[in-house]
């Protein structure tokens, strides 16, 4: 099965072990799907890039490459960054963003998925506050990319995973991805 890629705008920019928005999206999956979280690591790559002049160009100028190495092209980025990508002064909705991507590089349309993430990273880490009241999230205003990874994995790894049922209904942004992703991965 040719694997699926999701790219991120993140402040550290670089592949680590346990990304934790992406560690986070896999286990949603797997509870979703009910299969292991393992098997999925391999047919859903994660690619943070630093900044969003990288996620532009690559989906500006890389598009037509991913689209050729991987079955699906998903993309969580921030709202602001990605209507500017897509050079929409007020798109609306994320339909409107893909085809404004798809009009520089037409690609199958199906396989590129933008999914926006209204009130940045802090959004997700809200709803992790609110569904984990005893985590460590609420000490800093923004907590480092480190500290925010440490979270995302411990509600990943949670053995409830009614915890990460909550962070998705407090997320919808995570919880559309989870859904794209589920579609990308059952082929």
């Amino acid at each position: 099965m040719v694997p699926s890629i999701v790219l991120y705008e993140d402040q550290l920019g670089q592949q680590v072990t346990e990304f934790g928005p992406h560690v986070l999206l896999i286990q949603c999956v797997a509870d979703l799907l009910e299969q292991s979280p393992h098997e999925l690591k391999k047919r859903l790559v994660p690619r943070p890039m630093k900044g969003k002049e990288k996620v532009a160009r690559c989906l500006l100028e890389d598009l037509q490459n991913l689209a050729c190495d991987f079955a699906w092209i998903l993309v969580l980025i921030d709202g602001d960054r990605l209507r500017e990508i897509a050079q929409l002064d007020n798109p609306r909705n994320e339909g409107d963003i893909r085809r404004a991507i798809l009009k520089r590089h037409p690609v199958d349309g199906q396989k590129v998925v933008p999914v926006v993430l209204e009130n940045n990273m802090e959004s997700l880490l809200e709803a992790c506050r609110r569904c984990w009241p005893g985590l460590p999230v609420g000490r800093k205003a923004k907590p480092s990319p480190i500290e925010r990874d440490g979270v995302l994995n411990k509600i990943a790894w949670a053995p409830d995973m009614g915890v990460r049922q909550c962070v998705l209904n407090g997320c919808p942004a995570l919880e559309q991805l989870r859904n794209f992703s589920a579609c990308a991965v059952s082929g």
